[in-house]
């Protein structure tokens, strides 16, 4: 049996890791791959394993819905500066999202910033890692490649 467990940072209570990799892998199976939808209307039964992690009052959801939006907006805007875009905004833990220039003015929420960037990269780092494993061919070289950058880049964030 495949032992879940939740990654690093996870945020889910109401249900297992075990849990949902459990469920996650019968829908795999069912449905040869996974989407949200197939997900959500496996939980939708009040007695469905993974029912408890879902919000299924609709106006607190429809609100969390907007909230993803209204970050998917946030992160959406950019300014051009020396012909690159960069984003307006950066988003500084239990503070919310502030002016890039305001949170690199500011040594304090600039470390919180950069600590968070790192984990970005961490995460990346771990994805990259797992492809690896599967890489063959010239596939292996390019990926190797990136896990190198990855690597390198948070080398250089972390000091």
């Amino acid at each position: 049996m495949t032992q879940y467990q939740f990654r690093e940072g996870s945020r889910i209570t109401a249900v297992s890791a075990q849990t949902i990799g459990d469920e996650l892998n019968r829908i795999q199976r069912e449905d040869h791959a996974i989407t949200p939808s197939a997900v959500v209307n496996a939980a939708r039964p009040d007695d469905a394993p993974l029912h408890p992690a879902f919000e299924w009052d609709d106006a607190i959801a429809a609100e969390a819905h907007r909230e993803h939006q209204a970050r998917t907006l946030i992160r959406s805007v950019t300014i051009v500066r020396d012909e690159k875009r960069e984003p307006v905004y950066t988003h500084v833990q239990s503070i919310g999202y502030m002016p890039t220039p305001v949170v690199a003015a500011n040594d304090d929420l600039f470390q919180i910033a950069v600590k968070e960037a790192t984990k970005r990269l961490k995460s990346a780092e771990e994805q990259v890692n797992i492809l690896l494993r599967y890489s063959k061919g010239d596939d292996l070289v390019r990926v190797q490649a990136a896990l190198q950058d990855i690597e390198s880049a948070a080398a250089r964030i972390e000091g």
